[in-house]
């Protein structure tokens, strides 16, 4: 999750991803930016961004709106679950998608370097409890 910043990304958000480089191959990402436009044009740029870094995207990318009608005269949220209840579903969807990641019997390779999705998000996996 990350803020559109004048149609863009956060330099601060380039400059870790590319600092971590290695980090990244073969890992999934959902890209969710929030702004007042929903940050389509900056959700198009990270894909760049991330497709070179070797990432797998994930096709759930979600965005989200925010407006002033969101928030009181001091700047809070008026209602933080009516703000949120219109992203139940897709943000449903992006953690449905990761699951199945998760549990996919095919791993998906990753081309550059042959990292599978599966050995990417190993130590991430639900471990049995004992």
């Amino acid at each position: 999750m990350f803020p559109q910043y004048n149609w863009g990304y956060p330099a601060v958000l380039k400059n870790a991803l590319d600092y971590l480089y290695d980090e990244w191959a073969g890992k999934p990402v959902s890209l969710v930016c929030y702004g007042n436009h929903g940050g389509f044009q900056t959700t198009l740029a990270l894909k760049l961004v991330t497709q070179g870094l070797h990432m797998y995207n994930m096709s759930t990318n979600p965005p989200l709106h925010i407006d002033d009608g969101l928030f009181d005269a001091r700047g809070q949220l008026k209602d933080i679950e009516l703000a949120l209840a219109r992203y139940r579903q897709p943000l449903s969807a992006v953690a449905a998608e990761f699951a199945d990641l998760l549990c996919t019997k095919e791993a998906v390779q990753s081309p550059q370097d042959g990292t599978s999705t599966q050995d990417a998000l190993a130590p991430f996996a639900r471990r049995p409890r004992r």
